[in-house]
């Protein structure tokens, strides 16, 4: 039986479905420096441990820099401990927000779920 491979480097489009932003989003992350990267012929690749590290800057940042959200506040309450996983633009592009690590909340899957269904 083949042993499944991991994907090591990924592309801008992986990159964005990982961090549930736009590709847009992701290629700005890349290419203001923000999410590492390398160059593999002409293209730019994100390591997925780099990806990680990334969450978790984003993460560590925003524990010190503010006060948990309701959401993350509530996966608490429940006792859930569950890696954040996707990124919620706590000012929507739409609505003016940037890609900003500040305007920018790493949560899990059902945060963000939760968040995005009640207008967040």
């Amino acid at each position: 039986m083949a042993a499944a491979v991991e994907t090591l480097l990924l592309d801008v489009r992986q990159v964005a479905a990982a961090l549930s932003v736009s590709p847009r989003t992701a290629q700005n992350l890349i290419y203001r420096g923000r999410l590492q990267s390398v160059t593999v012929g002409r293209l730019r690749r994100v390591a997925a441990v780099d990806l990680t590290a990334f969450v978790m800057t984003l993460r560590a940042e925003n524990k010190t820099a503010s006060t948990p959200s309701h959401v993350e506040a509530q996966c608490h309450q429940e006792g859930k401990v569950t890696p954040a996983t996707e990124l919620h633009h706590l000012l929507a592009v739409s609505r003016g927000g940037s890609d900003d690590p500040d305007n920018l909340e790493p949560l899990c899957h059902r945060c963000h779920a939760w968040i995005t269904a009640n207008g967040g």
